[in-house]
């Protein structure tokens, strides 16, 4: 499973490799879905909770839920989103002036002037009380770029994979609704009645059983 701290940045930013949009689709984004609200939670592999998770408050505040260290505190770190409807599909939209506290993206590849803020989008779906988590699959954008299906710039290195999808509000939105962007397979959140220090707790207390302490 993917750590949480980085399914902003995340399923937002696959390792090295994002996908940046120059403008946010559709004509206006919400500042608030409410489904959101609560604490989400996503379980390892063999059943054991996973070590962050993310808590919406009642302000529609998305706070960011990690532990750094293995046995450690969790920590909570805002991360400021908005949320847009595009067809059916529904949208996390992070700006990169917001992740410039967790991490730099830097400048947008083969463009002559650098834009003031790009954003990075991830597709969401509840079904009951699970979220699932769709990344943006970057090396599929990547193509739709090389093949002049979108517009956009593409660079490659050692250092990973960027992209840059330029247009509108209106022309994001047709091709995210032309084009199946994001991956198959998401990741799953579960919701939970646990406030954050309960998460905090219950995840020390199993890390704890897991090493064998008393």
């Amino acid at each position: 499973m993917k750590r949480l701290a980085f399914v902003f940045m995340l399923l937002v930013l696959s390792g090295c490799n994002v996908t940046r949009f120059e403008s946010p689709p559709g004509d206006a984004l919400d500042s608030c879905d409410t489904r959101w609200r609560g604490l989400w939670i996503a379980y390892e592999d063999d059943g054991e909770l996973g070590d962050a998770a993310i808590h919406v408050d009642e302000a529609c505040r998305l706070m960011m839920l990690d532990q750094a260290e293995r046995g450690g505190p969790v920590k909570s770190v805002h991360m400021p989103s908005n949320f847009a409807r595009v067809g059916r599909d529904d949208y996390v939209v992070v700006s990169d002036l917001a992740l410039k506290p967790l991490y730099e993206l830097g400048p947008v590849p083969g463009v002559s002037e650098q834009p003031a803020r790009t954003f990075v989008l991830m597709r969401y779906r509840f079904r009951g009380e699970r979220l699932e988590l769709y990344d943006i699959d970057d090396q599929k954008v990547a193509l739709l770029v090389v093949d002049g299906s979108i517009e956009g710039t593409v660079l490659k290195s050692h250092d990973g994979l960027q992209v840059y999808v330029q247009g509108d509000r209106a022309r994001i939105a047709k091709v995210l609704a032309a084009h199946k962007l994001y991956d198959d397979k998401p990741t799953v959140l579960e919701r939970s009645d646990w406030t954050p220090e309960q998460f905090e707790r219950e995840l020390i207390a199993s890390q704890a059983r897991q090493a064998g302490d008393p």
